[in-house]
């Protein structure tokens, strides 16, 4: 995909009428966040961790083609898998 068609694309997921934007992020340090850590196992998993609180927090669902991140979400209900 050329970065016309990733922009094309992201112009119309953020005008889908279920799109919410997110103005502050929630810190890393509330206690919410506590329910990720023992199922973090490196480094490379903190941004998946950062996304799921976040979804979590503001009351969102996470949607992914990751599977591998449904082995560090402990809320299924802010979690979605696509299959592509």
């Amino acid at each position: 995909m050329d970065c016309q068609a990733a922009l094309h694309l992201l112009h119309s997921l953020v005008a889908h009428p279920t799109h919410h934007y997110v103005e502050t992020a929630p810190a890393l340090t509330a206690s919410s966040f506590d329910a990720l850590v023992p199922n973090i196992i490196g480094y490379r998993q903190i941004s998946d961790a950062t996304l799921l609180h976040l979804a979590r927090v503001c009351g969102l669902k996470l949607i992914t083609f990751d599977r591998p991140l449904a082995a560090i979400c402990p809320w299924d209900d802010h979690l979605e898998l696509l299959t592509p």
